[in-house]
């Protein structure tokens, strides 16, 4: 039927212009609010992690950081060689550049968990620029990108400096995507810029890096071919910017797979079956800490979300040359993705169950997730799309809290022992107890802590240089005679005590009142209980006119081997002034023989 005023049932030419007009107005109210709302929920949680990193994060190393010390501190030459130095089974030039810089700059490793929380909010961004671009308009689950990204559930990603490369493989990944989606009816040089940049940067962040340089490599060729074959003004600049970007991607993905190697603390898989178990417990974080009390049907159910993703991809009918591109682009993340979930999950399936679930491992299933969804609530036909993003909507708001709780306490636990180890040493603490005592938190080896901690006393370096700065090594030994003050259910002959009862102990007392690092105890257990393999033994440590013996304080329990006749050699990490101090051998009836003691002092 015609309208009136038009006859022969075409729109007039002005009418046509002011429907449309009118159509655009009546969406962009809603779309605006959507936007305002997301804007808003997006800044509360970059709010939220800037919080985390200033309530939690200390001015410390933790776990691979110290890998960097030696040169970061100048004790190891910093040329070209030691940026492009392996870290375990990664080549990470880019995050060795900017610790180095920050380091140079500030002396404070919190800049870099700044910047990896910055990272989270850049990947958000580009995300959110990307569905609503491909979309038209802004949706309201489009929430599910900043709940999945920017929650506490990443705290290990927030905390660690190291975990920069991490983070901010994903943020390039995205901005690598907003590009391709950004740039499917033409190129502009802000996103020739992004390619030229972010892509060549992707295999400088380890094998994470490669893997979503690839794709990304692939479609950067076919970009630049369709461009020189193009005859438009722009062709020729856009085919050399997309070249350039392929062949430096393709150098950098060289120099890293070239070094390629697998760690030998990482064993193989048992079987295929422990891999799809182990890639199902990195999906099964995507949703953060709820994940894993769901598990396995979390990540199996996450898994059948990214592979419909991939097929609505596959399906999508290309109406024209725009639409196809996007789809390009949107295939070659969900492909990164899923391929480093696939790799994390095959090498870590040697180590066991439940090794998967680490929360650093998050940020990656978790940006899977979001492309994923953003490619069913795009391209999905029918009802399908809008209700699956509905339903991870729903479970992104329904893993908050939980999220929120788990990072707290974790965030909480690494503060208290960070401020335990920034406090003993600015009382003075000498660094081998403080690596012994609570080292084992921060890094898996106490002696090479010790280096590590030396190395930043020496250069006066960050908040633990600065503190440790001329305090002397323990590496003094004095040998101490024995002087038994009491003895409990322990019956001594000369060097050796028959133990009996459930509480064995003596108590040693020493010539005068001193200022210990530790006691050295060798000795043998002349019996042997086939049934354990290995046994407690405990020390306490007091000073007489200002302390006593504890359950709670000043005391030490180490696992000693319970074969017979086998001379051993334990060492307490005391730091403090003490006249004595108890040995409890065993909790059974056993023999103890005790070869020599030997006081550690600076």
């Amino acid at each position: 039927m015609s309208r009136p005023g038009d006859s022969i049932g075409v729109k007039p030419l002005g009418l046509e212009h002011e429907e449309k007009s009118a159509s655009q107005i009546e969406q962009a109210a809603p779309d605006r609010k959507v936007v305002i709302g997301i804007a808003i929920l997006t800044a509360i949680f970059a709010a939220g992690l800037l919080a985390y990193d200033l309530r939690y994060g200390r001015n410390l190393f933790y776990w691979d950081d110290f890998e960097l010390v030696f040169g970061l501190t100048g004790q190891q030459p910093t040329d070209l060689r030691w940026f492009f130095t392996w870290q375990n089974e990664h080549l990470v030039a880019l995050v060795r550049a900017v610790f180095f810089v920050v380091w140079k700059l500030t002396g404070d490793t919190r800049v870099m968990m700044l910047l990896i929380s910055a990272g989270l909010v850049v990947a958000t961004a580009f995300l959110l620029d990307v569905v609503r671009s491909l979309r038209g308009r802004a949706a309201w689950t489009d929430a599910t990108i900043p709940l999945l990204l920017l929650n506490w559930g990443h705290y290990q990603n927030l905390l660690f400096p190291l975990q920069f490369f991490f983070v901010w493989s994903v943020a390039l990944a995205c901005a690598c995507l907003w590009a391709f989606v950004r740039a499917r009816d033409g190129w502009s040089r802000l996103e020739l810029a992004t390619v030229l940049l972010a892509m060549p940067l992707l295999p400088l962040n380890g094998i994470i890096g490669a893997l979503f340089a690839i794709p990304f490599v692939l479609l950067a060729i076919r970009a630049a071919l369709e461009r020189a074959l193009s005859r438009d003004r722009h062709a020729r600049r856009d085919a050399i910017a997309l070249g350039t970007a392929a062949l430096v991607t393709i150098g950098t993905l060289i120099l890293n797979l070239s070094g390629a190697r697998r760690m030998e603390h990482h064993p193989p898989a048992d079987s295929i079956a422990a891999v799809f178990s182990s890639i199902s417990e990195v999906l099964a974080v995507s949703i953060g800490p709820s994940g894993i009390p769901a598990w396995p049907a979390s990540g199996i159910a996450i898994g059948i979300v990214a592979l419909a993703a991939g097929l609505v991809l596959l399906l999508s009918g290309r109406s024209s040359d725009s639409d196809r591109r996007a789809i390009e682009a949107c295939g070659a993340s969900l492909a990164g993705f899923a391929a480093l979930v696939c790799a994390i999950g095959y090498g870590r399936a040697g180590l066991g169950p439940t090794v998967a679930f680490a929360s650093r491992y998050s940020v990656f299933s978790g940006a899977l997730l979001c492309v994923a969804t953003l490619v069913l609530s795009i391209y999905a036909k029918g009802r399908f799309g809008r209700i699956a993003a509905t339903a991870i909507l729903t479970i992104a708001i329904a893993a908050q809290p939980l999220a929120f709780s788990t990072g707290r306490d974790y965030g909480r636990e690494m503060a208290t022992v960070s401020d335990r180890i920034l406090a003993d040493f600015a009382n003075g603490v000498p660094i081998e107890v403080v690596a012994h005592r609570d080292g084992l938190k921060i890094y898996p080896s106490s002696m090479g802590l010790t280096k590590f901690f030396r190395a930043l006393a020496d250069s006066g370096q960050g908040a633990i240089g600065r503190r440790i700065h001329g305090i002397q090594p323990c590496d003094r030994q004095v040998p101490l005679t024995p002087a038994i003050e009491v003895a409990n259910s322990m019956a001594w002959s000369g060097a050796v005590a028959e133990c009996s009862g459930e509480d064995p102990y003596t108590v040693f007392q020493l010539p005068a009142p001193a200022r210990i690092c530790g006691v050295r105890v060798r000795f043998r257990l002349l019996d042997h209980d086939a049934t354990v393999t290995r046994i407690p033994m405990q020390t306490f440590w007091a000073q007489a006119s200002r302390n006593s013996f504890t359950p709670y304080e000043r005391t030490e329990t180490v696992m000693v081997d319970s074969s017979a006749s086998e001379v051993q050699t334990v060492t307490f990490w005391v730091g403090d002034t003490i006249d004595r101090f108890r040995i409890d051998p065993n909790t059974r009836d056993s023999r103890f023989e005790l070869l020599d003691l030997t006081l550690i002092t600076q």
